[in-house]
């Protein structure tokens, strides 16, 4: 888990940066946190959460472009509650219609719901991510309706599902559906409690969901459900989904 200082140091010449140097960061003592702990984000910005750094708060963006989430820091959502009844959370990563968005080093612990929510994205890219979690509805990457995504590198420890596809129809307009596409983990270690560790599904409201790839994911440990599942519980067209250990596509290749 432990990233060298010296990794993320360049993205400290981005012109549009927003800093969290070492200690711990929150709403009472970190003006760039606002009140409600959820940081709404701009296009063309640089979240650079340095080593040593502790942030507790979510990143937001709706319709924005090329925004980098880097550095060997922790986001720690253990402050917050999470309650059903209630309907109380707050996610850490949540990006709706965003285009070009990075995510790189990042530590984060017990987040308050699902960790990564990508929804109505394209060109995503999530490169040696941590996640630790044993917290209800703590799903660790969650694609949504999205095309273009790559996760990679990355370590994930998970109450719910830890990497899942789904695919949903646009909230304000319930005729417009979403497509997945062209969809990567790989070089994953995953830690699931209760649910999958590879899913996709269980909602798959639209049309298509294709060129999906699990490769050489390794799975430590899944105490409740199967491992690698695909849930057709809507109406989409699934094709194309590939669960690759590299030595057998070498083989294939051969």
């Amino acid at each position: 888990f432990v990233n060298s200082y010296q990794e993320f140091e360049h993205y400290k010449q981005e012109s549009n940066l927003m800093y969290f140097g070492p200690g711990i960061h929150n709403k009472d003592n970190n003006n760039l946190i606002p009140y409600a702990s959820f940081i709404s984000l701009n296009s063309n910005t640089t979240v650079y959460i340095d080593n040593g750094a502790i942030v507790q708060a979510g990143f937001f963006a709706n319709d924005k472009s090329n925004i980098k989430i880097v550095g060997g820091g922790i986001v720690d959502g253990s402050v917050f509650d999470r309650s059903a009844t209630k309907n109380t959370r707050l996610i850490p990563y949540e990006f709706n219609y965003c285009n070009n968005i990075s995510f790189d080093g990042i530590i984060t612990t017990d987040p308050a719901g699902w960790c990564y929510n990508m929804y109505f994205c394209n060109q995503v890219n999530l490169n040696n991510i941590k996640i630790i979690s044993s917290r209800s509805n703590g799903d660790g990457v969650s694609i949504q309706s999205c095309q273009n995504v790559v996760c990679k590198n990355s370590f994930v420890r998970s109450w719910d599902d830890s990497l899942v596809v789904k695919n949903y129809p646009r909230w304000y307009d319930r005729s417009q559906h979403g497509t997945t596409k062209n969809i990567l983990f790989e070089n994953c270690i995953l830690w699931t409690d209760l649910a999958q560790s590879m899913e996709v599904g269980f909602e798959t409201v639209g049309k298509i969901m294709e060129d999906i790839t699990f490769k050489d994911i390794t799975v430590l440990h899944n105490y409740h459900k199967a491992p690698i599942s695909i849930h057709n519980g809507n109406n989409a067209d699934i094709n194309n989904v590939k669960f690759i250990v590299g030595k057998v596509e070498d083989k294939i290749n051969d």
